[in-house]
């Protein structure tokens, strides 16, 4: 489960300090007297087991949305999720990071969340920055003070160094047991502004969508926020990147904490929709909704680049006659998990697979770019008129080394923070993986921020492509190139990486009635550049003679 599926859950709730047991009804029919000034649209971030869930869950209490006396948290749904008392989240940092993003569009403030146990944490800074650009105010909070051993002054001058709160902003509270939860409310409706948006009669429908999961009776149901004007059912509504089909409005209505149907929605309000859309790929979750037959120049809410996935992985049934099933289970997956891409490929060892973010058998290399010579021909004839084109394997590296001006090589930027006594460790390690150190801070005395650029193969900040000098690695048994085995990788590491590959290869294949020899070549060049020879069996001359 995303860390930001929590979202949909607490949006709606009065934040008065009076406190009422609603029903059904009753919400309903006091619907309209919730106009933007009592309402107060936030989002709570926070690092992996900070207390999210928790938090959440305790404040659906307190506002009587949930019974108090429920000891099992809401908002974990899965089994494994409730057997454990954990909360099963992904951490996908390019698809994380957008949803952490779509999501604050939709708000006011933000609750920035740290444990006192743990303190600040890479994904702490990540967010916080998150919600400071998107100009939210921010509520910063120590959570789990009830732990024992937990240094919370320690934990206090961490927040104010890197973030420059001030000490009398920091809440501190314990989700788990209750302790100045309260608190939380109140400062909720103080520092948390209403949301700004125009009410007048004239301005058309607009909304942003910043979630959506799949229902198999209702089809891909949106969550949004009403940014301008009311939602209705029965409307007929658009999409900013897809202003060719028009869907009708099936339902509206909010969640309390499970979806209520109402007749409408209005500016400032956050509640769901479905319109009849079959599948989630139909839809971009980030896009701006707005009445069919709206005149006016449309801007979107905020803008939507294309996410390039960063785990890639190939899964292969072990019987080829089970394809369909892995197929239609994978397209299952996909219905909820609109970030899963699914590219058909094949294998002379292993068959059909599914590429995606799916995590088994075999992986892609990295995606490089390569430029392109300045030939027209060359370029019509080979490369389909592409002036860059993108090297995802070995078998689409070009097969002429002239036609390539030079290579590019995905990088990224990335914040560690580290207990003071793994610096060295981990400086040693980003710089194996030849990365640059942009900036070393202390946080306190016993940790540090570290900020490298480097290359990698997984982003947590995309920071676009260098040029770079790559080789691709051909592997070779008894002079018979196995392309399966072929991999791309930096020409600095090349050599090293092709001794790695033969040694493996050499302890893995076993004696034959022949000799075997395995090479390693770059590109189109037969020269060896490791090579290793695999004697064959002894003839045993005298076992023959004895009957064996």
């Amino acid at each position: 489960m995303p860390n930001f599926q929590f979202l949909q859950q607490h949006r709606l709730f009065s934040t008065e300090t009076k406190i009422e047991k609603f029903t059904e009804n009753v919400l309903l029919k006091s619907l309209n007297k919730y106009t933007p000034d009592k309402i107060r649209n936030f989002a709570i971030i926070a690092h992996i087991d900070h207390g999210k869930s928790t938090l959440s869950d305790r404040l659906l209490q307190l506002t009587n949305v949930i019974p108090s006396d429920s000891e099992q948290r809401y908002l974990d749904k899965l089994e494994v999720e409730k057997e454990r008392g954990i909360t099963v989240s992904y951490f996908e940092s390019q698809i994380f990071s957008f949803e952490v993003k779509r999501s604050l569009v939709a708000c006011g403030g933000a609750i920035l969340l740290v444990a006192a146990n743990q303190g600040i944490q890479a994904q702490t800074i990540f967010n916080f920055w998150d919600a400071f650009q998107a100009e939210l105010s921010i509520i910063p909070i120590i959570n789990k003070i009830d732990m024992a051993l937990v240094d919370i002054d320690r934990i206090e001058k961490q927040m104010q160094t890197l973030f420059d709160f001030k000490k009398e902003e920091i809440l501190k509270v314990s989700a788990k047991t209750g302790l100045n939860v309260p608190s939380i409310l109140d400062a909720i409706i103080e520092r948390i502004p209403p949301p700004n948006f125009e009410m007048k009669e004239e301005k058309s429908f607009q909304a942003h969508i910043f979630d959506s999961w799949f229902d198999h009776r209702c089809g891909v149901v949106l969550l949004l926020v009403v940014k301008h004007g009311q939602l209705k059912r029965g409307m007929s509504v658009q999409f900013f990147n897809d202003k060719e089909r028009i869907y009708n409005v099936k339902q509206v209505g909010f969640l309390h904490p499970e979806m209520v149907p109402c007749e409408s929605l209005t500016t400032g309000q956050v509640g769901y929709m479905f319109c009849g859309i079959k599948s989630p790929k139909d839809i971009i979750v980030g896009d701006t909704l707005f009445e069919a037959g709206n005149k006016i120049d449309l801007q979107p809410f905020m803008s939507i680049n294309k996410i390039k996935p960063t785990v890639y992985a190939g899964l292969f049934p072990t019987e080829s006659s089970e394809f369909e099933r892995l197929n239609k289970a994978v397209e299952n997956l996909c219905l909820n998990d609109s970030s899963v891409e699914i590219e058909t490929d094949s294998s002379a060892i292993f068959g059909q697979a599914k590429y995606g973010e799916l995590a088994v058998f075999t992986s892609p290399t990295v995606e490089y770019l390569a430029d392109i010579v300045n030939n027209e021909s060359i370029r019509q004839k080979r490369y389909g008129g592409k002036e860059q084109i993108v090297i995802s394997k070995p078998s689409s590296f070009p097969s002429c080394p002239t036609d390539i001006v030079c290579f590019h090589e995905p990088v990224s930027l990335v914040s560690i923070v580290t207990p003071a006594e793994y610096f060295q460790l981990i400086n040693s390690l980003c710089e194996n993986a030849r990365g640059e150190n942009i900036e070393t801070m202390y946080i306190d005395e016993t940790k540090m921020l570290l900020k490298w650029s480097g290359y990698a193969s997984f982003d947590m900040k995309d920071d676009g492509y260098r040029e770079c000098k790559l080789e691709k690695i051909c592997i070779y048994l008894n002079d018979k190139q196995i392309e399966e085995l072929s991999l791309i990788c930096p020409s600095v590491i090349a050599r090293k990486r092709a001794n790695q590959m033969i040694n493996k290869l050499k302890n893995e294949i076993p004696s034959q009635q022949i000799e075997v020899t395995i090479r390693a070549s770059f590109g189109t060049s037969r020269k060896a550049v490791a090579q290793a020879i695999i004697k064959p069996m002894k003839k045993d001359f005298a076992g023959v003679l004895k009957g064996k």
